[in-house]
């Protein structure tokens, strides 16, 4: 299989945009060629895949699956997508543990999800400038149909119950991106300081606040600990990508969180996660050097060609 298509495609601004750009320069470094649609079939979105498609005579699909379990409202569908012809592209060893207990026809393979080339490269950052504890969220919190509803996949009402409890007289919260709506309303309701990064709108600000990778990437940089409250994702990439800044996550145990962290690093309740920021205040203030190098490993270029050539090839 030399050629393939990209489906859909998307623009950056959209995680999923992203991750086609962070995975073409490979594909095309592979030798493979990207065409129409008429070919063998790599799918960035594979629930958003037309019917119609897996019924081109001839064709192999790659899925690149999110997060779908058992009990997920996607997962009767998934079942009507697998067939022989069909490659699931897990992102994560938890996703390939639901797959793999369950008899599907096609293959299941693992494939982390790439971040940008710039987190590879070594940061020169230095931690614990400030007297304070930075804490970092940059994904967005709100739905685009209502501004001002709770994005359910990232569970901004788990972060809100962590923060409200600390004092502020020690830590900092920071925030950026756009479809910060409801995490931003909630807090100040709560009169809880926060410190936004981007251009303040009660509209839809995809537009303005999302930042290029770099502005990312230097914001991550500027943190102590990023804290990761989703419910249900592939990823999510904002693990890896603190961890290459050497930059310490504290995370739930949503997608691929346990390849890359500690299990001191993950946690289930707010109460647990509020104790960890206290009592692991001075850790969390210094680089993260072994988050890094595990970080890197996963990230490996050669690693990762050599997983995307089997699966595409196979």
């Amino acid at each position: 299989m030399r050629i393939l298509s990209i489906y859909p495609f998307r623009k950056a601004v959209w995680s999923i945009g992203s991750d086609q750009e962070n995975v073409l320069p490979y594909l095309r470094k592979s030798g493979f060629k990207i065409w129409p649609i008429w070919f063998n079939v790599y799918s960035f979105w594979w629930n958003q895949t037309p019917s119609w498609m897996l019924k081109m005579p001839g064709k192999k699909f790659l899925f690149l699956s999110n997060f779908v379990s058992e009990d997920s409202e996607n997962w009767s569908k998934l079942m009507s997508f697998d067939s022989k012809n069909v490659t699931w592209i897990c992102p994560s060893s938890k996703q390939m543990r639901v797959l793999s207990n369950n008899s599907l026809k096609g293959n299941i393979s693992y494939l982390p999800i790439l971040v940008s080339s710039i987190y590879l490269k070594d940061p020169e950052v230095e931690k614990g400038s400030s007297k304070k504890l930075r804490i970092g969220n940059f994904m967005r919190d709100s739905t685009g149909a209502n501004l001002f509803m709770p994005k359910w996949q990232k569970n901004p009402d788990l972060f809100i119950d962590i923060v409200r409890g600390l004092d502020f007289e020690k830590f900092e919260i920071i925030l950026a991106g756009p479809r910060r709506h409801y995490i931003r309303r909630s807090l100040e309701e709560l009169d809880i300081p926060y410190t936004f990064v981007g251009y303040r709108s009660e509209d839809d600000d995809l537009g303005v606040n999302s930042l290029p990778e770099d502005h990312i990437h230097s914001l991550i940089c500027s943190c102590d600990v990023i804290l990761v409250t989703s419910e249900s994702e592939g990823g999510p990439k904002a693990i890896p990508e603190a961890l290459l800044t050497k930059t310490h996550v504290l995370s739930t145990d949503v997608g691929h969180a346990r390849d890359y962290l500690p299990n001191d690093s993950i946690f289930s309740t707010s109460d647990e996660a509020r104790s960890k920021l206290v009592e692991r205040f001075n850790f969390y203030k210094k680089l993260n050097e072994d988050g890094r190098r595990l970080a890197l490993k996963i990230q490996n270029e050669e690693n990762y060609l050599n997983l995307l050539k089997d699966i595409i090839c196979r």
